[in-house]
């Protein structure tokens, strides 16, 4: 599989990417049209734990289209391709009969402000030139301002803080175990930390499901939580959260160092 790399990552300046999994061209670019809302449906649907309605899935498209990837395959009537097609949004009935949404992975930003301390103060009782020509208490007020100045800058400060939340990652059993999944984390968490400047990425996944656990714990997240009976069908889920220092989005897909 070739990985996302200086070549691909121009590409997906030009919101598309396709790459060799196995023995599929699988062709991967961000949400394009309200069409894309049927391909979600049919590839979802069937693997939730819990219904979601269209309307769930447009406040994630709409609002944050930018964040959530897809990915396509030819369909076998079709050319496969060289690797270097546009997936088209699927206009008309040809074009949307031409590709199969294999995998899909949508996200969206939340904001949150946080209460932070300004910079350390400046040490000013050695370096003042002010308080050092003012003796006695001329120099003690002058020294009292900068103190007071200095504390100025401790003051607390509403810091905005943006967080990528995965809400889904879905593939098509035949195409699991291909390393798609890893792809689509890798594209859709660079574009939200290179369009949203997000600090971290958060979701839920269902704590007895290993293997998707496995996927996000490899690419460097950790629990922060878990609860019980979380979903409709009775399940528990567990909170994950990655910090975006060190984010790579390396050869294979993503990586944390």
């Amino acid at each position: 599989m070739s990985g996302f790399n200086n070549k691909t990552a121009n590409k997906t300046a030009n919101t598309y990417v396709s790459e060799t999994h196995g023995e599929h061209v699988i062709h991967y670019r961000p949400y394009a049209s309200e069409l894309d809302i049927d391909h979600i449906q049919a590839l979802c649907s069937p693997m939730l734990s819990e219904p979601y309605s269209v309307y769930t899935y447009r406040y994630f498209l709409l609002k944050f289209g930018d964040c959530c990837w897809f990915g396509f395959k030819r369909n076998e009537h079709g050319n496969e391709g060289t690797g270097d097609e546009k997936v088209e949004p699927g206009n008309d009935k040809e074009e949307t009969e031409s590709y199969s949404c294999v995998a899909c992975c949508i996200c969206k930003i939340d904001t949150s402000y946080e209460i932070v301390k300004g910079p350390p103060p400046t040490p000013t009782t050695s370096t003042s030139s002010e308080t050092q020509k003012k003796p006695g208490l001329a120099g003690a007020l002058a020294q009292i301002k900068l103190d007071r100045d200095a504390a100025a800058a401790q003051e607390d400060c509403e810091v905005e803080v943006k967080t990528g939340y995965i809400g889904m990652l879905s593939t098509s059993p035949p195409f699991r175990g291909l390393n798609i999944a890893n792809r689509l984390l890798s594209l859709s968490i660079t574009s939200m930390i290179t369009s949203h400047h997000i600090t971290s990425v958060t979701l839920e996944v269902e704590d007895d499901n290993i293997k998707a656990e496995s996927i996000y714990r490899k690419v460097g997240f950790g629990e922060e939580g878990r609860w019980k009976r979380y979903y409709l069908n009775g399940g528990g889920a567990k909170r994950l959260r990655m910090k975006v220092e060190g984010w790579k989005a390396g050869e294979e897909g993503a990586s944390v160092t």
